[in-house]
């Protein structure tokens, strides 16, 4: 849409005539009749008048190609950015959500139905959530903050996928114990050690000021 036929639909959209429009600039109606037939342009100090008459951009305005604001160049960078923004913060809480899923099933499968599946599952559930941030990483790992969302996965993440860890290895380290308070010692242990290293994988991947 040419200046000439954007300016008559702005006007009309206001339900101004073009005298009405001329008294506001000021200017007379046949140099706004003039405009609107595309034989002579405003000069600079007038299309800023426009623009604030009509609550549009100067950019937008004299752009042939832009229908309303939101075409300019800018606006749509802006769009591209919030919505990319969005994307990334719903990728970041699927792939948390897949961990903390996988340690579900590993909890239901260890202790309350006691069915390796259900550990097996969960396992592969967190396993494939990792390997999908490290492959989103390696194709995205350029764009700006895409560092900082790999940290703050596995800052919240490590709670999820450090617990089956922790506790096999522990179990495979403390067996045959014939006390009879014995067998809480690899739960206690491997509690201690998973707490360990979440509070460090934490602390290590804390915010860091610039």
């Amino acid at each position: 849409m040419t200046f000439a036929e954007k300016l008559q639909r702005l006007r009309k959209a206001q339900g101004w005539s073009q005298e009405e429009l001329a008294i506001q600039i000021p200017i007379s109606r046949q140099a706004v009749s003039k405009w609107e037939s595309g034989a002579a342009v405003p000069d600079t100090e007038n299309v800023l008048i426009l623009a604030d008459l009509f609550s549009i951009s100067t950019d937008c305005l004299l752009r042939d190609a832009c229908e309303s604001d939101a075409d300019t160049p800018a606006v749509r960078r802006k769009e591209d950015e919030c919505r990319q923004a969005q994307n990334r913060a719903v990728g970041w809480i699927v792939c948390i959500g897949i961990q903390f899923f996988g340690l579900f099933l590993i909890l239901a499968g260890a202790w309350v139905y006691q069915m390796p599946p259900y550990i097996l599952v969960g396992v592969t559930a967190q396993i494939a959530g990792v390997t999908s941030v490290e492959l989103v990483f390696h194709l995205y790992g350029s764009v700006p903050g895409a560092r900082d969302i790999r940290r703050k996965f596995y800052r919240v993440s490590v709670w999820a996928f450090a617990w089956f860890p922790c506790q096999a290895v522990t179990l495979s380290v403390f067996q045959l114990k014939t006390a009879p308070f014995s067998a809480l010692l690899p739960f206690v242990y491997s509690q201690v050690i998973y707490l360990f290293v979440c509070l460090a994988v934490t602390w290590l991947l804390r915010p860091r000021k610039t």
